[in-house]
């Protein structure tokens, strides 16, 4: 098909947050095949009959609903989904790694000091069963438990966002032990439960702290307060879902690795949800206060040890009772984190995300981020940024 026009369909319901980052990716690819032609229609009815009408050679779909992707396989043209709401479906799929999902939110709360913890989600997305499995995977390991509640209202992917079971969700908010770290399935439901806790007289974040999925910029800063969220890479899921259809196309055959991908999460974005240090140890909550807000600027554990006046050897003891680190392990995460940030949302040069993130030298940095991560700076920026 080098030659001659490749029509390909992108098949979703555009206006949200994700559908736009799938849509860039997808163009982004596309630039590299000037034969492609690029059609948008709805993963609807209309939608399945304009494509059929446009004699499409492959799409590349959201099929979060099993009649609709039966309806949309059934054309008989390849097809790449790119959800993970409906499990087990026999087409090449590239999605979000929502395990990993799951156990990100689980860190970051943890992270925090929460003890007790929650999640709310969806009774019938299967994408909402595997972000709990890593959420819960992440809280047990650290020793607690996970409180759980599925709502039956799902009807998100039309913008329906009405939760018909506030009354019940009330009831298990208000029996959980507060402080309470909260996950959210998604950021939809994130804000849905921001105005609950408001509306029921609770505080955010000092009594229910509260983190989506997805950063969806609007949706996360219209939110009151601003919703934490963990960032999925929604561009480059849209370009290897191009990637793998562009495969298919040329008549290759799959590897079986090839015909599920997940992509891991891009860390979290900290809003006013989530920005608080759920610990009863002064002098813990001090030392990482002043951590947060000094990490990029060379310190040590001994500068952490002049605003807290104990011993180094105390202040160890009570990190890990507390947090389960070392005051100095707690630099170097907060600098790992903002270090992958820079490095996936910024065009800086590896020298200055070193100088940025505290650290005295490249030589020093791109050794701890190697051990840390396993990778040079460099590799993973490529590994983890939307190819140009």
């Amino acid at each position: 098909m080098a030659n001659t026009q490749v029509r390909i369909a992108f098949m979703a319901v555009l206006g949200f947050g994700h559908s736009s980052g799938w849509l860039r990716g997808l163009l982004s690819f596309a630039r590299t095949r000037p034969n492609w032609r690029i059609r948008h229609e709805t993963n609807t009815a209309d939608g399945i009959r304009a494509v059929c009408g446009w004699g499409v050679d492959g799409i590349i779909a959201h099929l979060y609903d099993l009649e609709m992707a039966r309806a949309i396989c059934g054309m008989g043209k390849p097809v790449v989904n790119i959800s993970s709401a409906i499990s087990d479906f026999p087409v090449p799929r590239v999605s979000m790694d929502n395990v990993a999902i799951g156990e990100q939110a689980g860190r970051h709360l943890l992270e925090r000091g929460f003890k007790h913890f929650a999640y709310i989600g969806y009774s019938n997305r299967h994408f909402t069963t595997e972000r709990y499995t890593g959420y819960a995977r992440a809280i047990q390991a650290a020793g607690y438990t996970v409180h759980r509640y599925d709502s039956d209202s799902s009807r998100v992917i039309q913008g329906e966002t009405n939760v018909a079971d506030n009354a019940d969700i009330e009831r298990w908010l208000r029996g959980l032990h507060k402080p309470l770290g909260l996950m959210a399935c998604n950021d939809v439901l994130g804000h849905d439960m921001l105005r609950l806790i408001e509306n029921i007289g609770l505080h955010v974040p000092d009594q229910i702290a509260v983190i989506g999925v997805d950063n969806d910029d609007l949706a996360c800063n219209f939110a009151h307060p601003p919703l934490s969220s963990v960032r999925v890479p929604w561009d480059l899921i849209g370009y290897e879902a191009a990637v793998l259809l562009d495969r298919i196309l040329s008549g290759r055959r799959l590897a079986e690795k090839e015909k599920a991908i997940r992509l891991p999460p891009q860390g979290v974005m900290t809003r006013q949800s989530t920005d608080v240090l759920a610990v009863p140890d002064a002098d813990v909550s001090t030392a990482v206060r002043f951590i947060r807000e000094h990490f990029s600027e060379n310190i040590s554990v001994d500068d952490v040890l002049e605003v807290v006046p104990i011993s180094r050897r105390s202040l160890e003891q009570k990190f890990r009772a507390v947090l389960n680190c070392t005051p100095l392990q707690e630099i170097h995460r907060m600098r790992m984190d903002r270090a992958k940030d820079l490095l996936t949302h910024t065009g800086l040069t590896v020298f200055a995300v070193a100088k940025q993130c505290g650290f005295s030298s490249l030589e020093h940095f791109s050794r701890m981020f190697k051990a840390s991560e396993g990778v040079s700076p460099a590799r993973y920026r490529l590994r983890a940024r939307l190819p140009q």
